[in-house]
């Protein structure tokens, strides 16, 4: 390779990292926004004084998904015409289909798995809105941020996914910090099912996380878009009797002569944009930033809730948000760091010291091969190998 490629090269990645950071910079900002107002638009609605359908809220706001898939299509042809020629519409398709199932989008994949899938996004956008009724914009994002734990707890189990001690410790803050949200208003009332009602938001997102995850895998952006599409259309298709059964029934109550259009179109635009960035967002920026985006929500609908609310933070909220934010904080640290913990920790119980054994390798010799294990001294005399790899599994 030539030298003076090489500072080229370097130059290029660098410029490439810049430009991920702002754009991941421009995408924290405007997921923190969309998922304020979502919030705050849907609080307003459910609140209104004509209107108490949180169900019929949910299901207006989810058909809107339905046109993920048409939206992106149009610029994704286009990018792929520009940079690989001409594109073969059917075939582009085709490849996305294949998100559910080998042989692409069929009846039973749409009921079953994309049905799935819609009955998961459901609870946990209609547990959510339901509370927003009775529980400040603030408290509920708040509480949801404790989806994360789920999707941790949830990965344990059915992605078996490894024990690790400061994941452990996250877990305890988010129990904690829900605790003093239920200490704020008392053990009873209204709050607490409230409270109970953003859990159950929280679980079943992040179940419908950890499902997807098991059963669809990896998946391109386009195959992501066709899905939530899919949700969007089973959703308008198969569960409209179920919203004009509550409101027949009077379980839902609302004046079809002045529905508060206004905030509903509201609500449905900033949550289709706040989807968007969620999930295409990762393509252009890092991970992490995704995660901020929408830890900032909590400082954001708090400071909107005091300005034109006039609710404000209680000292148990302010300590139970920290604690839910310290609890998210740790589940954005690399595994590799939770490990070393582990190893430091293990180490402190084991042995007073771990002198690195080194074994000298011969290709081909069949003699020793290397080993980077540990031997480790206890207090009674005794000796145990740590391997470097190991992490504590409880």
């Amino acid at each position: 390779m030539d030298e003076s490629e090489t500072p080229r090269a370097v130059n290029d990645d660098s410029r490439s990292q810049v430009k991920k950071i702002l754009c991941g910079i421009l995408i924290v900002t405007l997921i923190a926004i969309s998922w304020s107002g979502t919030t705050q638009l849907a609080k307003s609605t459910a609140t209104s004084d004509d209107f108490h359908a949180p169900y019929f809220l949910m299901w207006f706001s989810t058909n809107w998904m339905s046109l993920v898939f048409p939206i992106l299509c149009v610029p994704s042809l286009l990018y792929r015409r520009h940079r690989y020629g001409a594109t073969n519409f059917n075939e582009w398709y085709s490849e996305a289909t294949k998100i559910f199932s080998s042989r692409g989008l069929t009846f039973q994949s749409f009921i079953f798995k994309v049905g799935l899938f819609c009955i998961l996004w459901q609870i946990a956008n209609y547990c959510y809105m339901k509370a927003l009724e009775t529980k400040a914009a603030a408290d509920v994002t708040a509480i949801f941020s404790i989806n994360n734990v789920f999707v941790y707890i949830l990965s344990v189990i059915i992605l078996h996914d490894s024990i690790l001690l400061l994941k452990i410790l996250s877990v305890l803050l988010s129990i904690a910090g829900v605790v003093l949200f239920l200490e704020e208003d008392g053990f009873s009332g209204p709050s607490v099912s409230s409270v109970l009602l953003v859990i159950l938001a929280a679980f079943a997102s992040a179940l419908y996380q950890v499902l997807f995850k098991k059963i669809i895998g990896n998946a391109t952006v386009t195959q992501v878009a066709l899905f939530l599409t899919m949700i969007g259309l089973f959703n308008m298709t198969f569960t409209s009797t179920v919203m004009l059964t509550l409101n027949i029934s009077g379980a839902e109550s609302m004046n079809w002569n002045n529905l508060p259009w206004s905030l509903l179109f509201g609500v449905s635009i900033l949550g289709l944009i706040f989807n968007f960035l969620v999930n295409f967002g990762i393509v252009f920026t890092f991970p992490l930033f995704i995660s901020v985006g929408m830890l900032l929500g909590i400082p954001v609908n708090a400071g909107i809730d005091a300005i034109f609310r006039s609710d404000y933070f209680g000292i148990f909220r302010i300590f139970g948000s920290l604690l839910i934010v310290c609890s998210f904080i740790l589940l954005l640290i690399p595994d590799h760091l939770h490990e070393s913990v582990c190893k430091i920790y293990y180490a402190s119980r084991v042995g007073k010291c771990c002198k690195p054994r080194s074994v000298e390798l011969r290709l081909g010799s069949g003699q020793d091969k290397p080993d980077d294990t540990n031997e480790c001294v206890n207090d009674d005399g005794t000796n145990d190998r740590l391997s470097p790899n190991n992490t504590i599994k409880l």
